[in-house]
């Protein structure tokens, strides 16, 4: 049985299905013989016989010829068994570098998500490997709150790499010390034109907004789209132009 297993698996490499394989050893076995033969000697069920006989005759594998009113059928030789496994073998060469050159659609956005104290750092030191200014919607000037010490290093940091944060906020945190630090030019919306949450508009296609949440708890979304970034923009500029210093 394991040796009939094999033969079955070594002539799916020539295109055979399950039911095509085991009809092309049986008649390799019985010689020529009527579809009875070949469905008593498979011992599978007459449709899949004849199913595979009419599959085996379209690939050239099997003939049938009439006699005395009765078809018989004979299997081709192994040799062109063999033909048309190199056939086959020779045509998936010839395929594999098309596959490899295949590759997933790129997306159009990618998100990652930040929680946590660490999350917070790790989002804004992404800002800062940049190295360029960047922008803010909606300051709101709870760095400290989040990571106490290590914002002041961070501050430190991007003073030190002469990158601006342009920013604009709502009129109640202008008086922070953090709005006035070095490199921060800053724009205020109205009074009563509060910014819970905050959007960082960075990089060439990054936009990290901020959930507003309790003081000391971040969650943060890291949106890497050109289209949206833009989208962003627009929006910042419009503000930008209307807010006061």
């Amino acid at each position: 049985m394991a040796c009939m297993a094999s033969m079955e698996d070594a002539l799916s490499l020539a295109g055979l299905g399950e039911a095509e394989a085991k009809v092309y050893l049986a008649l390799l076995r019985e010689g020529p013989c009527g579809a009875g033969a070949v469905i008593r000697a498979s011992g599978m069920h007459r449709q899949l016989v004849y199913n595979a006989l009419e599959a085996l005759i379209d690939k050239g594998l099997v003939s049938c010829s009439l006699r005395n009113d009765v078809k018989f059928y004979e299997a081709a030789p192994p040799e062109k068994v063999s033909r048309k496994a190199a056939q086959r073998a020779k045509e998936i060469l010839e395929l594999l570098p098309k596959l490899g050159s295949i590759k997933p659609e790129p997306h159009a956005y990618r998100v990652k998500v930040y929680e946590g104290v660490e999350g917070f750092k790790r989002v804004m030191d992404d800002v800062l490997q940049e190295g360029k200014d960047f922008r803010v919607l909606g300051f709101t000037a709870k760095g400290p709150e989040i990571a106490a010490g290590w914002w002041n290093g961070w501050n430190r940091r991007r003073i030190r790499a002469g990158i601006r944060r342009i920013v604009v906020a709502a009129d109640n945190v202008r008086t922070m010390a953090d709005v006035r630090a070095p490199l921060t030019l800053a724009r205020f919306l109205p009074p009563g034109y509060p910014a819970p949450a905050s959007t960082v508009i960075y990089g060439k296609d990054k936009s990290l907004i901020f959930l507003p949440l309790e003081k000391k708890e971040f969650i943060g979304i890291i949106v890497e789209s050109q289209e949206v970034q833009k989208g962003y923009r627009s929006y910042f500029d419009l503000l930008w132009k209307n807010a006061s210093k």
